[in-house]
Formats: C-alpha cells, structure tokens, sequence
C-alpha cells in the first residue's frame, strides 16, 4: 500500500505526456527522468513508491542548469526536487496518469523521498565520461543515451 497523499487534486492533463526525455537513473523502468509538460515546461520526475497498479513519483518544474547540476553532482536528488510547487502523480501501468496532486513537501514521508544526500548514480556518470574518454560509442534508446559499458564501470 503506498502512502496517503495530503494535498491538493490537481488535473493530471498538466502532466501529460509523461514520457521520460532524458532519463537520469534507470532501474526496472526511468526512476528519475526529465519531461516536458502540456505546457511545454521541463521537468523532473522522481520515483516515490509503487503499488501493482501504479508507480508514484515526485515532480518538480526546473530549468537546464538545476538538470546540469544534478548530472554534475553539484545537487542532491532531494535539492533538485525542493522547488517551490511540488507534485505527486500516480502514473498507471497502462501509461495514463491515475491522479495528481499539490503538495507541501513536509507531507511527503521521509521514507518516499530522497535521502538528503543521495546524488545520481556514480557508475552511471563513470560509464559516461569514461565512454567519452575512451571513444566507447553509445547506443541510443529512445530520446536518450546509454552507453555500452555501463556495467563495466564500477
């Protein structure tokens, strides 16, 4: 059972379409990803729970250079997410949003959120800058890349 959201019924249109344009972190499906809204605003989504029926993440409206920052391990997961409005929305397994919300983000459990220091994944960022140093050629999945030899990289 996920956790009770305490917050505002917001339309879950706003998020649509929620599909990953760069994903971040990448574990049995895009954990923390970037995504353009109905409005066209850019922003980051962050895995929260899950249940059988849905995956409920946090998400956040940001600019390039908070993304540049997370990618750079300047930001925690947990800075780049406290921004001003912050959201829940469950996102179905068929790939509709099952609901959205405005929430404060005291209201998230602890336990759903980023720890407070958690950065991205450092085997991700070596596979990368070591595949740009070596010349390794990376593959494309979707609209983002993922290198070849990202399990090499530890």
């Amino acid at each position: 059972m996920m956790w009770e959201i305490k917050g505002k019924p917001v339309d879950p249109k706003r998020f649509m379409p929620f599909e990953p344009l760069r994903v971040l972190n990448y574990y049995d499906g895009p954990r923390i990803f970037t995504f353009h809204d109905s409005d066209d605003a850019l922003c980051l989504a962050c895995w929260s729970d899950e249940d059988e029926k849905h995956s409920r993440f946090l998400v956040v409206a940001v600019n390039d250079r908070i993304v540049a920052e997370l990618e750079g391990g300047l930001l925690s997961v947990r800075e780049a997410l406290t921004q001003p409005r912050l959201w829940v929305v469950d996102w179905a397994t068929d790939g509709t949003i099952a609901g959205a919300w405005l929430v404060a983000h005291e209201d998230v459990p602890n336990d759903s959120q980023p720890q407070p220091r958690m950065m991205l994944h450092r085997a991700e960022r070596a596979a990368v800058s070591r595949s740009a140093s070596e010349g390794t050629a990376g593959r494309t999945n979707g609209k983002y890349t993922r290198t070849e030899r990202a399990a090499d990289a530890v």
